[in-house]
């Protein structure tokens, strides 16, 4: 598990009934952390939050069983932060249509590409393949280009994320950059997971590509890539906590279909939303109850339990 010091996570706990797997409540497991210093979890609750870069386990407890979860922390250090913190001499792999002597140098917060031109058109590309894991768990990812001479038509790029998920055509645009002028193009995690999901990070890049026009013959280019680099909107945020008002619901994620568990005190009415605000389902219960997602589709959901102590609030993704 992969945290910041933004996010925290509710520990998912399932029990075993012959081949059975049930969600049971977090808060029915004492927990404790190896180093409070690194990430600290809440002796009943199970929520963890990131303190200070480290690793550490997370350890529950209930009756005779022992459970033991590895947490590592990465903690920005700037809004913005290369995807490359220390520029590889060697390891690259790189693949070329449309040109000769294909070259890579460090710059900047990316690195620059050199060649010569061959006059082809037809299938021209430039591929820059090296795995890069990147720092922590960004909002998003971007390229800054400045393709000089060159003509490029569309930039892509192929990843992986922790649970073994993988796009092989990530497209950021398929529009012609301008030549000589630097263009921002950015990658969008919603194209092929759940950004909201902890699990996925972190995300491994494994290819950056360059869909070409035709270069003339001959001639030298050079296409300039001074920043890839990753975006974070929380760099530097203060320690994660859960609100008190927090309300407790799981697994989350759910698979959709499935049947999620919602915890109140007493009598309580529970309210799901979609995040554009429209109500998908509305119920009555009377202490722990578990609801079905059946009918809902993919996403992010709002669930607002309103019981004797108040009006609570969680997030729950449906996958």
């Amino acid at each position: 598990m992969l945290l910041d010091n933004n996010r925290s996570y509710e520990v998912e706990v399932n029990a075993m009934m012959g081949e059975t797997s049930m969600p049971i409540s977090p808060m029915a497991v004492a927990w404790t952390s190896d180093d409070n210093e690194i990430a600290s979890v809440g002796a009943t609750s199970g929520v963890i939050s990131g303190l200070k870069d480290g690793t550490t386990t997370i350890t529950g407890t209930v009756g005779n069983f022992v459970g033991e979860l590895e947490v590592t922390v990465e903690i920005p250090t700037a809004n913005v932060m290369p995807v490359l913190r220390q520029f590889p001499t060697d390891g690259w792999t790189l693949k070329q249509n449309g040109g000769t002597g294909l070259a890579i140098s460090e710059l900047d917060n990316g690195f620059r590409l050199n060649y010569t031109g061959n006059g082809s058109a037809r299938g021209a590309y430039i591929s820059v393949e090296r795995p890069v894991t990147v720092w922590s768990i960004p909002d998003k990812l971007r390229v800054r280009i400045n393709p000089g001479d060159a003509t490029i038509k569309k930039v892509s790029s192929s990843a992986k994320n922790a649970l073994g998920e993988m796009v092989g055509v990530w497209v950021a645009t398929n529009e012609t950059l301008p030549t000589n002028v630097e263009t921002t193009v950015e990658f969008d995690l919603n194209d092929w997971c759940d950004p909201d999901d902890v699990g996925i990070y972190p995300i491994t890049l494994n290819t950056l590509r360059f869909d070409m026009g035709a270069s003339t013959k001959d001639a030298q280019f050079e296409i300039q890539v001074p920043g890839w680099e990753a975006v974070y909107n929380h760099a530097q945020g203060g320690t994660a906590s859960v609100k008190a008002s927090a309300a407790t619901i799981y697994p989350n994620p759910v698979a959709r279909g499935g049947q999620f568990t919602v915890a109140a005190e007493g009598a309580a009415r529970v309210e799901v939303y979609t995040m554009s605000g429209c109500k998908v389902m509305e119920r009555s219960i009377d202490g722990v109850a578990a609801m079905s997602t059946e009918g809902m589709e993919r996403g992010v959901y709002l669930v607002r339990i309103a019981d004797a102590a108040g009006a609570k609030t969680a997030k729950l993704i449906v996958r």
